[in-house]
C-alpha cells in the first residue's frame, strides 16, 4: 500500500510517521508526478490559504481534482478539510477549494492561536483526545454526509460573509479557475490565516449558525464517500486509531479495484 501525503506545507511528516507506525509506505507529493502510483491521500493541516496557493503554483491543482473525481481515499485534517470543503466562509478571493466534501466551515471557527484546545472525542473506535489547534469549524454538512464525532459548539467569534465554490470536477474549469487566480509570484500574500482578510457583516442570523441545526453540537469528524475528514489534528497524539479508519478505508478500496 502507497500513500501520499501532500507536503507543500504543513505538518506532513507527522502524518507520515503515523502511517508508518501501521506499515504503511508513504511518499510526499510536491508535484504532479509525484501522484503516480499513489492508492490514498493525506492533506494534513497547515496554512489553507498557502497551501491553496502552493497547489496552484507547483501544477498539482487539476491532477488532483482528476484523483477526487475518480474517488480515491483522502484523509483531510484541520486545514485540509477547508481544501476540500464546498463552502469557505470568510475565505480570501484568491483562495481555492476541491469542493469534494458537502460542507460549510470556517477558517480559525474557534479563534486564534490561544484559543486552541484540547476536547475527548467519542467514535466508533472509542474515546479519542483530539487536539484543536486553530481549527476550523464545520457550519453546516450537507445529506451525504455521515457525521462520526462532535464536540459542544462554541459561539462563532464574528460574523463574516460566506464565499461559495461550485464545483463539477470538469479539468476545463478547473484550468479556468486556475488561469483567473494566477500564479503564486502574482498574489499578494501575507498569509494570516487569522481571518483579518474576511469582510465582515451585520446579520445576525449567521452567529449561531454552527451549533443551531444540530442540538448545540459541532462536527469534528465525518464522512462522504471516500473521503474521511477531521477539523483536528489525529498526527499530533499517539494513538493511531483514527489513521488505521482511513488505512482500512484504503484497503477496502483496493479489493473494489
Amino acid at each position: 500500500m502507497l500513500v501520499g501525503i501532500l507536503a507543500l506545507q504543513g505538518d506532513f511528516f507527522a502524518h507520515a510517521s503515523s502511517l508508518n507506525d501501521l506499515s504503511v509506505e508513504t511518499r510526499y507529493i510536491r508535484s504532479p508526478s509525484d501522484l503516480d502510483g499513489i492508492e490514498g491521500l493525506v492533506i494534513p493541516g497547515g496554512e489553507s490559504t498557502v497551501m491553496s496557493l502552493l497547489i496552484q503554483s507547483s501544477g498539482l491543482y487539476v491532477p488532483l481534482i482528476e484523483l477526487l473525481k475518480s474517488r480515491l481515499p483522502v484523509l483531510a485534517t484541520c486545514a485540509g478539510v477547508i481544501m476540500l470543503s464546498r463552502e469557505i466562509v470568510d475565505g480570501r478571493d484568491d483562495q481555492i477549494s476541491f469542493g469534494a466534501l458537502d460542507v460549510s466551515i470556517k477558517r480559525n471557527g474557534y479563534g486564534r492561536q490561544l484559543q486552541s484546545f484540547e476536547a475527548d472525542i467519542s467514535f466508533s473506535a472509542g474515546s479519542f483526545h483530539a487536539v484543536f489547534i486553530r481549527a476550523p469549524r464545520i457550519l453546516k454538512v450537507g445529506p451525504d454526509v455521515e457525521v462520526l464525532a462532535t464536540i459542544p459548539s462554541h459561539p462563532l467569534p464574528s460574523a463574516t460573509r460566506p464565499r461559495y465554490f461550485d464545483h463539477s470536477y470538469r479539468t476545463e474549469d478547473a484550468v479556468a479557475d486556475l488561469q483567473k487566480v494566477g500564479g503564486l509570484q502574482e498574489t499578494d500574500w501575507r498569509g494570516s490565516g487569522d481571518g483579518q482578510y474576511s469582510e465582515p457583516v451585520i446579520d445576525e442570523s449567521m452567529v449561531d449558525e454552527g451549533g443551531a441545526d444540530r442540538d448545540g453540537v459541532d462536527v469534528v469528524m465525518c464522512r462522504q464517500g471516500p473521503i474521511l475528514a477531521c477539523t483536528f489534528h489525529p498526527e499530533l497524539t499517539p494513538d493511531r486509531r483514527v489513521h488505521s479508519i482511513f488505512v482500512d478505508q484504503v484497503k477496502r478500496s483496493r479489493i473494489q479495484w
